[in-house]
């Protein structure tokens, strides 16, 4: 019915896309004055605690919201804490700051859906082939066997896939293991396929669409400079409470799912003795290390485990006999849950022991960009498992019908929760909407600063496109670098902080800031202008940030007014630009 397709895909843009995290509620909590010390010592989320009441039904002090995207609190070995991102869509709309993760997002979703039709595709030439085919000599038969599709649906998947490379570089590796993981599953149940063949050719499919991938964006990849500095090891784990608040609704619905897919299946001992025993194993040892992660007191590994293990078992369990024929449309349904769910949780396992170092050299980032990547993926498996969650509610009677409406009605208030972060953080972030409605981001400016305000216009309309500015730079999260934040002009050096965080050293800024400096604090006329030639500069800015940050003299006011002209001046806020 193409009308639960369209409900169910607007459960998952909403899932996706709107939900925020559960650390919403207990915000709500503080700002009604309610909650014990007791209670924000257990949630050990950094900066949550008793505050004043709220002067308004939401949460009134600042950037309160910006606490959901930092609810793991790690400690190194001296107990200090250390900052972890768990970011969430919702929340990168919020802040409105595209970050690569943010651009990258509907090529992720893109990703999943070619995934599914790389699995359809499998299946669908099973279908139609029911002994295999001789295969056709040369490249194309090769090709042809490691893709129903053909060679031409491989590039174009190939050259979608391939845009994480240069959109979002975290992303390619994830989203490739998908495309794998999809080909392994669509060639499950084949019976005339071995297991070391079944293996090898998803590998090589593998192989084949990443040096594609890297053949059609070879004149990024030879370019890129990465502060990738090796793999770290993860000291501490993650709280258990703190985990439950990030994916609450997402892990209540996903166990539900996998317990009612397991219960359905009842695994025979015929149909477990008919997995190859490598798979027999791989269930078995998955149940070894949950149990003794849940001995550990590894919470958080235990549960993704469970996850993983649950999956895995799903998915293997698909391996018809010779006369049982071929997995069937519904099957591959159900089974790409299995697959979103088995990556997702993996995604999960992965950075509760290693890290990719960077200049942080925590796992900070690596768990922001794992977890950003299991809420899509979670959301999108979870929207399709509410619905089989519904259908099972429906079909049931007695004990299992209660015991279902529980789990629907824990489901519903957990969904409510996510969004109550979302109800609250929106008028909050927008002051109470008591401005006039715009889509001009500079907006503001023209009460908090008109001076600077009418510089940006200045030079949105006159810069000219190769125009390059000096000013103070500033730290991040601050009122410096807006004149070239909104007016599109590059400036010599902006928020240094971010600059260390992308290049992964601080070799360029900190070679500029001395000539940033001498550039506002010399009196040498022939010294300044060699500075200026030497970076192309075309506009010095001296406004309320310069001269406080350098203590601008008046003689070195006047040297600028000797060597440049003032081509733009409001209030304290002056552009100099060439004479000649």
């Amino acid at each position: 019915d193409w009308r639960i397709g369209i409900r169910y895909g607007a459960v998952g843009a909403l899932f996706v896309t709107l939900l925020g995290n559960l650390e919403g509620v207990f915000e709500f909590i503080r700002a009604r004055g309610w909650g014990s010390d007791a209670l924000w010592r257990w949630l050990d989320i950094r900066n949550l605690q008793p505050t004043a009441i709220s002067r308004t039904w939401y949460p009134d002090d600042g950037w309160w919201w910006w606490r959901a995207t930092r609810l793991l609190h790690d400690r190194d070995a001296s107990g200090a804490s250390q900052e972890v991102i768990s970011e969430f869509p919702f929340f990168s709309y919020l802040l409105g700051d595209n970050h690569p993760h943010v651009l990258a997002l509907p090529f992720a979703l893109l990703a999943v859906a070619l995934a599914f039709n790389v699995l359809l595709g499998w299946i669908d030439h099973r279908r139609s082939q029911a002994q295999p085919a001789a295969p056709s000599p040369g490249i194309t038969g090769y090709l042809h066997q490691l893709w129903p599709g053909g060679a031409l649906e491989l590039f174009t998947y190939a050259l979608l896939l391939g845009a994480l490379i240069f959109l979002n570089t975290w992303d390619y590796p994830i989203y490739l293991g998908l495309f794998v993981l999809a080909c392994l599953a669509g060639r499950l149940g084949a019976a005339h396929v071995r297991f070391s063949t079944w293996l090898s050719c998803a590998l090589q499919t593998g192989a084949v669409l990443l040096g594609l991938g890297f053949i059609f964006y070879l004149p990024f990849i030879v370019s890129f400079r990465s502060q990738a500095g090796g793999i770290g090891l993860v000291q501490v784990k993650t709280q258990w409470q703190q985990f439950a608040l990030m994916f609450g609704p997402f892990l209540v619905i996903a166990f539900s799912w996998l317990v009612g897919a397991l219960n359905q299946k009842q695994l025979s001992r015929a149909q477990w003795r008919a997995m190859s025993p490598w798979a027999r194993w791989c269930g078995l040892v998955v149940a070894v290390l949950a149990l003794l992660a849940a001995t550990l007191g590894w919470w958080v590994v235990f549960a993704a485990l469970l996850g993983v293990g649950a999956a895995l078992v799903l998915l293997l369990s698909y391996r018809p006999q010779a006369d049982e024929g071929v997995l069937s449309p519904p099957d591959a349904g159900r089974m790409m849950i299995q697959l979103m769910l088995l990556l997702a949780f993996g995604l999960v396992l992965v950075v509760e022991f290693i890290y990719l170092r960077d200049v942080f050299n925590s796992r900070m980032n690596t768990v922001f960009k794992f977890y950003y990547q299991a809420w899509v993926l979670l959301a999108l498996a979870a929207a399709a498992g509410l619905y089989t969650l519904m259908e099972r509610l429906k079909a049931s009677g007695g004990f299992g019908k209660a015991a279902r409406i529980v789990d629907a009605g824990c489901i519903s208030l957990l969904v409510a929760g996510g969004l109550l972060y979302t109800v609250m953080a929106v008028p909050s972030r927008a002051g109470g909407f008591s401005g006039a409605p715009t889509l001009d981001g500079t907006r503001f400016l023209q009460t908090a600063d008109p001076s600077e305000y009418a510089a940006i216009a200045w030079l949105q309309a006159n810069a000219p496109a190769d125009a390059v500015m000096v000013e103070a730079p500033g730290g991040q999260y601050s009122e410096y670098n807006r004149l070239s934040a909104y007016s599109g002009v590059p400036t010599l050096l902006g928020w240094g902080g971010h600059e260390l965080q992308w290049r992964g050293n601080y070799d360029i800024p900190a070679a500029r800031e001395p000539d940033i400096e001498a550039i506002y604090t010399s009196t040498d006329i022939t010294a300044t202008r060699e500075l200026l030639r030497k970076y192309k500069v075309t506009y010095v800015v001296l406004g309320p940030n310069e001269r406080e940050k350098y203590g601008v003299s008046p003689v070195v006011e006047m040297k600028f007014d000797q060597m440049l002209t003032r081509v733009f001046q409001q209030g304290d806020l002056v552009i100099y630009g060439w004479l000649d």
